[in-house]
């Protein structure tokens, strides 16, 4: 499954959590986090077409912004990274553990692989650039960490 991370500024005053709630729901992966300056979007498909759309509804939602609140540049408004993949680290982590995500970005630190950690109540996430898939899966095996 591709994962695509989206950056929307808070200054648009468009809300991409509610705005897109029906074409979110049909992805098979989305996390969305709002702060005082951004909305933070990583959504993942199978069918590239359904990433597609998300970009084109947010595009269009901002179609008629010349400049943000702060005089920011339109292409500063809103940025696609895609190329990511993701890993889910296997079991339910208790919130007592420490050390779970250093202990696994230390071991792809190690080997220069950057990643975009995404947790959940359940679930902890390791995203990484998809070229990076392969040498990350074989250097979390050898650390007998297990993740699918």
């Amino acid at each position: 499954m591709e994962l695509w991370v989206i950056r929307v500024d808070r200054s648009v005053g468009f809300s991409v959590g509610s705005e897109l709630s029906p074409l979110l729901e049909k992805l098979d992966f989305y996390n969305f986090t709002l702060t005082s300056n951004e909305q933070s979007l990583v959504i993942g498909s199978k069918r590239k077409s359904d990433l597609e759309s998300v970009e084109t509804a947010i595009s269009s939602a901002l179609s008629n912004l010349k400049t943000g609140s702060q005089g920011i540049a339109k292409d500063e408004l809103f940025k696609v990274e895609r190329g990511w993949n993701g890993l889910v680290v296997n079991g339910q982590l208790d919130f007592g553990l420490v050390g779970i995500l250093a202990h696994i970005s230390g071991i792809l630190a190690a080997q220069k692989i950057s990643i975009f950690a995404i947790s959940t109540y359940d679930t902890d996430y390791i995203l990484l650039k998809e070229d990076n898939m392969e040498k990350a899966i074989e250097k979390l095996i050898e650390a007998k960490i297990s993740v699918e």
